[in-house]
């Protein structure tokens, strides 16, 4: 009888159990999806700069800009979803790496007071980022404008 060759998983390295007509290409469950998500990430990244690739996002992009500006009630289910994506990400981040989220925060810090001193050294710019910000709470409704601004100052009026 011949002997059976064990070949060692690819992400772990250990030994892949043997399953006549089956052959498995790692050991467990946990390395399998690693190994797909790898592949995936090899063929995103070959794809991802290639014109027909850009085209594609762009059309897409395009597509959801026109579709988020004409029905507001899946604008807010959007913008709702991207907001519970983003905090999910930043806590997953917070908790694995504490250091990758410090430096994170400190390049956006460093971003936003680059952009605070080209305002600043620009008196036009500054002109028009607070007719901006009018217009914006011009536009917030009486419940809005009471949740962020009045509400908040009463809880600090009660709490000194």
């Amino acid at each position: 009888m011949a002997e059976i060759i064990l070949n060692p998983c690819p992400i772990c390295g250990s030994q892949i159990p043997y399953k006549p007509r089956v052959p498995m290409k790692t050991c467990s469950p946990t390395c399998r999806a690693e190994r797909k998500r790898r592949i995936e990430n090899a063929r995103y990244q070959a794809e991802k700069d290639t014109p027909k690739w850009k085209q594609r996002r762009a059309e897409s992009l395009a597509t959801l800009r026109r579709k988020l500006a004409s029905d507001p009630e899946f604008a807010a289910v959007f913008r709702a979803h991207s907001a519970a994506s983003s905090r999910k990400w930043s806590e997953k981040v917070r908790a694995e790496s504490p250091e990758r989220y410090a430096a994170t925060l400190a390049a956006r810090r460093a971003e936003r007071a680059a952009w605070r001193a080209r305002l600043a050294s620009d008196p036009a710019a500054w002109e028009q980022h607070k007719a901006q910000c009018r217009a914006w709470y011009a536009a917030l409704p009486p419940a809005e404008k009471e949740r962020i601004y009045q509400l908040p100052r009463k809880l600090r009026r009660q709490q000194q």
